[in-house]
């Protein structure tokens, strides 16, 4: 095999790495093979073309999906709201963060001591827990956050900013949401550790661009990257509508937040149309996704 043909075997490989581990232990090897051989029809031997890699990415994001939703569309819609609660928990790790280090920085400052809270332990705990599909203890920590978020000290767990109806959401929706997949738990499937990544880069975004609305633990960079984000969910719908479950989800808090300040300060209504047509266009989207992938 020459050079050329080994550098395309590793692309293939590559990008067959979003189809699920079975399916590649099962059938990897066999695509593998009949991709080489189609390759040799080409005229110069080089990486696989944009649309066909993109064509592999999509398909084994479909399987994936597939496979963990069983053609049920009930399990495909837990899966997604199981990934909205993780995404909201994260939210609440990264200011519990950012929150400690903060105050940290503040006594270094003014050379006091400010011991860390245990109570910023839970929203991370929390996460945890969802993250590799534990609900019922990730239930209890949920619970146990949202209680903290609204006592005296939910300054220490980053609780503070945004409208009083923002913060319930924010806190009471993970709580909403975890409860009945704990009463009914769906096959448990845990996700990466490489997730808890994400709560500490929004906690030193926010430590190093500044804090900015929301409270969700990020700086300017993560919400410079939020529509970013929003329209990669929304072009992964036709292989997978969980990501767009989840960030209706995700996205339910700040537009509660937004009618929450439209009606007490009576602020444009652009915001409450931007929020609001954004979260329904999800959640349309991730219906529409869940029906066309339950029935192909």
């Amino acid at each position: 095999m020459s050079r050329r043909q080994q550098l395309r075997q590793r692309w293939y490989s590559l990008l067959l790495l979003a189809y699920p581990r079975a399916w590649r232990h099962e059938r990897g090897a066999e695509i593998r093979t009949t991709l080489l051989e189609a390759s040799q029809t080409q005229p110069r031997q080089r990486p696989p073309e944009l649309r066909q890699a993109a064509s592999l990415l999509m398909g084994g994001l479909r399987t994936r999906a597939r496979m963990a939703a069983g053609g049920s569309a009930r399990r495909l819609w837990q899966g997604g709201l199981q990934l909205g609660a993780l995404l909201l928990l994260i939210g609440q790790a990264a200011a519990a963060l950012h929150m400690q280090w903060a105050e940290l920085e503040w006594g270094r400052a003014s050379h006091a001591i400010f011991p860390p809270n245990p109570l910023a332990l839970l929203p991370i705990l929390g996460a945890v827990s969802v993250l590799r599909g534990r609900v019922r203890s990730g239930l209890v920590l949920t619970a146990m956050t949202a209680a903290a978020a609204f006592s005296p000290v939910a300054g220490d767990i980053g609780a503070i900013d945004g409208s009083s109806l923002a913060i319930a959401a924010r806190y009471l929706l993970p709580v909403a949401i975890v409860g009945p997949l704990a009463w009914r738990p769906p096959p448990r499937q845990p996700r990466s550790w490489l997730w808890l990544l994400v709560p500490v880069l929004m906690a030193v975004d926010a430590e190093t661009s500044g804090a900015v609305f929301g409270g969700i633990g990020g700086g300017r960079v993560t919400w410079l990257l939020l529509p970013v984000l929003l329209a990669g969910v929304l072009m992964l719908v036709p292989a997978d509508p969980r990501p767009a479950i989840a960030a209706t989800v995700s996205l339910a808090p700040f537009l509660v937040g937004t009618l929450d300040l439209s009606r007490v300060i009576r602020q444009p209504i652009i915001g409450v149309l931007l929020w609001g047509g954004g979260t329904l266009a999800l959640l349309l989207a991730a219906i529409w996704g869940t029906r066309r992938l339950t029935r192909a």
